[in-house]
């Protein structure tokens, strides 16, 4: 379907195949499960794991939401100033605007859909040339954007989104040394509503004993706990999608996987090594579009997190390739020069440090920081499996789980094109960058220059 948006412009309406990325039916369930990895010990078999008659009914696949692909605006020049910034990509709204329009957690049964949603990102088709190459401008200017139709990203849904071939691999992992591990315990963080507040554990102590204004009674927002892969689905898809249980105030619950980088030692009691085979341009060298320094990286990170699911806004310092891999997302961006209205965590020592300790389901409400908040500008986007997003460096993102949802995401280290660092960089140039390249978006956007001057570090 085409419709007309603003300028006469042609904006298509479109839906992704509505059986590409749902999770495969009964009769495929098995298609990628090997059936020697079956296990007897765990809560049910996972070569029977399959939805209830009454999950059809009732469970919105995100993934076949419309999308409403809005004008685009041109890219910034170099010598765009910061108060022309709405003139030019993206097209940043205040998050009032956004969440007026999409409330936070309105999250639809398949008989009440929600309205097709705006697309304000650039979105390119990373198997046309001349669209991957665009997309690297894009990259090397320091925007967020996304990719699709990536073959191995594709390929990678197809056996995810099967929860068989998932948790058949998450339940019968290798070690170290390439040996086959049964019953392997995974770190689950818990968090005890749908937000979820990162923190750093080694940072918890040291700050309690700081001496710091109100740090003896600092309290972490969760715990980890121990669960197996097969107690960890039973939250995630079987209460949160296919059974509709979970809601925005029931706990969350966060599983992590991780493998390292090369040049990062090798720590981990298992090595996920289904990882390396199903996603290699986000662990091996050589660079590629997607980790394009490797000197810089430090691994993969894979979340798997249930329905409601929220991780609070924060930013990164390095540059964030994300890959929905299963389920699907909501992000929201917001420019490193938001951070004054954000409520950043400023104490340096703080094991929160980076991130908002806002909830913006409370966006609206008259609530200690929400009002600079919802003056703030951002875009939000619904990420779907089988896309790549890319978050520059220092951009703020609040992220929320449509459904039960699985995501990558590999990261190249800072962004050389800073204010500090001299537009003449030989560095910059080097990868592939010059004077035209991020200084337009980090003149207008801010930078590690801002972000410093907010938080005060």
């Amino acid at each position: 379907m085409i419709i007309k948006a603003g300028g006469g412009n042609e904006t298509k309406v479109t839906s992704l195949n509505p059986n590409r990325h749902r999770i495969p039916s009964l009769k495929n369930r098995n298609a990628h499960t090997n059936p020697s990895e079956t296990t007897t010990n765990s809560l049910f078999p996972y070569n029977t794991l399959s939805p209830p008659p009454s999950y059809h009914s009732t469970f919105y696949d995100y993934n076949t939401h419309p999308i409403i692909y809005m004008p685009t605006l041109p890219l910034p020049p170099p010598t765009a100033s910061p108060s022309s910034s709405s003139l030019y990509y993206p097209h940043l709204r205040p998050l009032k605007e956004i969440y007026t329009e999409w409330p936070q957690h309105d999250l639809r049964r398949s008989n009440n859909p929600p309205p097709p949603h705006k697309e304000y990102l650039k979105v390119f088709d990373f198997s046309v040339p001349s669209e991957r190459k665009e997309a690297l401008k894009y990259r090397q200017m320091e925007l967020p954007f996304k990719v699709r139709n990536v073959k191995e990203i594709d390929e990678a849904v197809l056996k995810w989104s099967d929860p068989n071939y998932l948790l058949g691999k998450l339940e019968r992992n290798k070690n170290l040394r390439g040996k086959e591990e049964s019953s392997v315990s995974y770190s689950v963080d818990a968090a005890p509503t749908s937000l979820f507040t990162w923190y750093d554990h080694r940072r918890v102590k040291p700050y309690i004993n700081s001496g710091l204004p109100n740090a003896s009674t600092y309290k972490e927002p969760h715990k980890p706990s121990s669960m197996s892969a097969t107690e960890y689905f039973k939250h995630a898809i079987i209460k949160g999608d296919w059974e509709n249980k979970i809601t925005p105030d029931s706990p969350s619950y966060y599983l992590q996987l991780g493998v390292n980088g090369i040049n990062q030692k090798k720590t981990k009691s298992h090595s996920n090594t289904f990882i390396h085979t199903d996603l290699p341009s986000f662990i091996t060298p050589p660079s590629n579009f997607f980790v394009f320094d490797f000197t810089l990286n430090k691994g993969v990170q894979c979340r798997l997190g249930t329905k409601h699911t929220t991780a609070a806004a924060h930013y990164d310092n390095g540059r964030n390739m994300i890959a929905l891999i299963s389920g699907s997302k909501r992000y929201v961006l917001l420019p490193p020069k938001e951070c004054k209205n954000l409520s950043v965590v400023k104490i340096k020592e703080h094991p929160s440090r980076r991130h908002v300790l806002l909830d913006f389901k409370d966006i609206l409400e008259d609530i200690d920081g929400m009002e600079e908040a919802r003056e703030s500008f951002g875009v939000d986007t619904i990420v779907k499996a089988g896309e790549v997003l890319y978050v520059p460096s220092r951009w703020f993102h609040y992220i929320t789980s449509l459904q039960f949802s699985v995501q990558c995401n590999s990261r190249s280290g800072a962004n050389l094109a800073e204010e500090e660092e001299g537009w003449d960089n030989e560095e910059f140039r080097m990868k592939g960058g010059g004077e035209d390249f991020g200084r337009a978006s980090t003149k207008l956007y801010g930078g590690a220059k801002v972000i410093n001057q907010c938080v005060d570090w």
